[in-house]
């Protein structure tokens, strides 16, 4: 996982938050738990 990543991710973490859009955040929670695992 690169830096350009995780600024990327807190970007459209950022986005999603403040479009309070629901099925944004379950695919972008999806997308993280891939990254993590």
């Amino acid at each position: 996982m690169e830096i350009t990543d995780v600024m990327r991710l807190t970007r459209a973490v950022k986005n999603c938050w403040r479009n309070d859009s629901e099925k944004q955040r379950m695919k972008l929670l999806s997308v993280m738990r891939q990254w993590i695992c």
